[in-house]
């Protein structure tokens, strides 16, 4: 009787940093390093390996991130939810989550690897297998490296967050230079030192974790029902989401090669630039309407509005900087990359604010409208890229079929015009569930500008050396 009440308490909410904005702009801050980090990253993959080796490198590792969506079954933002909610200490999130991805690894890689040795050759044939068998042993870090970050997004611990990923890309961009620069070893060292950086992600996690409160590490099987119900709904709208935002970079891979996969790669690269705030509002978002419904509508309209702003801006300097900014840090072998990010651009605005939508919905415990918005978007990027990359697509069994043969600027088009799509289907939504205005969600006011100007300027003239205290 006692565990039993000791299972069905609730403990103590984490707390959030003061202040949506504030918690925002800590989160977004240490993106920026990690940004800089990824793109020379980038930089030295593209340099390294070509456009070939560059889309070989994508091409497995999107297939990597495929299998972990498929079996990773919605848990990581249900553990996360269920911590912010104050329904388990993070000892018991962890503990819980690791034990599932146990049982899910131990079943389901194998049979990865069977198949793996079987049909490499008609799936990937230009890629290695010893690489795919890399991209293989990835998914299990991919994983437990998710599970400490769900477990540090529920404690709202979002610069903790930031900081073990800025660290992550320090030891991928340490390993590539032993690995690729100095040691030569090409495509096998870009995949060993991308798959490290997972790993040293999953020790430092877990250091930060030990420095939270909590109570002992114990198996919560009280919450399993819980998790089975509210990750079913999760799972259905994260996989499909996933896959429209990566489905179209292997369609590129199988439809017209390793080098437009490679162009296709960096073009998106710096598109998703664009989405690294939205996803850090995403982030702290999501945790704090899990833990405060009541009060989260005012707060994502503020949000919403100011990215409308940010975004369109920041697309406006991209189209503007890009193009010799991609000959003089890839190459002038990657100058196709430039017209199909122009063309990604529509959709990387339309993704950014979906994302944040998404976020509170399913902070909210509505899943299911993200799960209608991300299915409806899969078939439309489907039907597109079928439509506007290939010229023409022979099927086994199946007559020929004939597209526009746009190449990778048609997948750029077809992206634009499927996140376009997630965006109405989740303001539909996201309508209907708080009763807003479409102008209270998205039109700028320029009285938050004012006041949001302000605040920076007093923020940075307190931090100028002399300034008046």
């Amino acid at each position: 009787m006692r565990d039993q009440q000791t299972d069905n308490r609730t403990f103590d909410r984490p707390q959030a940093p003061r202040g949506i904005l504030r918690a925002v702009g800590l989160a977004f801050a240490g993106r920026g390093v990690e940004v800089a980090l990824a793109t020379v990253v980038n930089i030295i993959i593209a340099r390294a390996l070509g456009p070939s080796g560059r889309g070989d490198l994508t091409t497995a590792f999107t297939a990597a991130f495929i299998v972990y969506l498929i079996i990773e079954l919605g848990l990581r933002s249900t553990i996360t939810r269920l911590v912010a909610a104050g329904r388990a200490t993070w000892q018991e999130g962890l503990a819980t989550l690791s034990a599932l991805y146990l049982v899910l690894c131990a079943l389901l890689l194998p049979v990865g690897a069977w198949a793996l040795a079987h049909y490499h050759q008609v799936a990937f044939p230009t890629i290695p297998l010893p690489v795919l068998y890399i991209a293989l042993v990835a998914v299990p870090l991919i994983m437990f490296e998710g599970s400490v970050v769900a477990v540090l997004a529920g404690h709202q611990r979002i610069p903790e967050v930031n900081a073990l990923r800025v660290l992550e890309k320090v030891c991928v961009l340490i390993g590539l230079i032993g690995l690729v620069v100095a040691a030569q070893t090409g495509l096998i060292g870009a995949m060993l030192a991308s798959a490290g950086g997972f790993l040293v992600g999953i020790v430092l996690g877990f250091a930060l974790l030990l420095r939270l409160p909590g109570g002992r590490p114990r198996l919560r099987f009280d919450l399993l029902p819980e998790i089975a119900r509210f990750s079913s709904m999760l799972y259905i709208s994260n996989l499909a989401m996933s896959l429209n935002y990566r489905l179209d970079a292997l369609l590129v891979f199988f439809l017209l090669g390793s080098a437009p996969a490679g162009f296709y790669a960096i073009a998106v690269t710096i598109g998703e630039t664009m989405l690294y705030l939205p996803d850090t509002v995403s982030t702290v978002l999501y945790p704090s309407v899990s833990g405060d419904i009541a009060n989260a509508t005012p707060r994502t309209a503020g949000l919403t509005r100011l990215l409308v702003v940010v975004l369109l801006a920041g697309a406006l300097l991209l189209i503007l900087a890009s193009f010799p900014l991609i000959r003089l840090a890839f190459g002038h072998r990657f100058a196709p990359s430039y017209l199909a990010m122009v063309l990604l651009l529509p959709g990387m605005v339309a993704m950014g604010l979906a994302r944040v939508l998404g976020a509170d919905i399913a902070g909210r415990g509505f899943p299911r409208y993200g799960a209608l918005a991300a299915w409806i978007t899969l078939v439309v990027t489907v039907l597109l890229d079928l439509l506007l990359i290939p010229r023409a697509l022979a099927l086994p069994g199946l007559p020929a079929l004939y597209g526009l043969g746009w190449g990778i600027n048609g997948a750029a088009v077809a992206s634009s015009a499927a996140y376009t799509v997630s965006l109405l289907v989740l303001t539909i939504a996201y309508r209907r569930l708080t009763g807003i205005a479409l102008r209270d969600l998205f039109l700028p006011r320029l009285a938050e500008f004012a006041e949001l100007t302000g605040r920076l300027r007093s923020l940075a003239g307190r931090r100028q050396p002399g300034a008046a205290r």
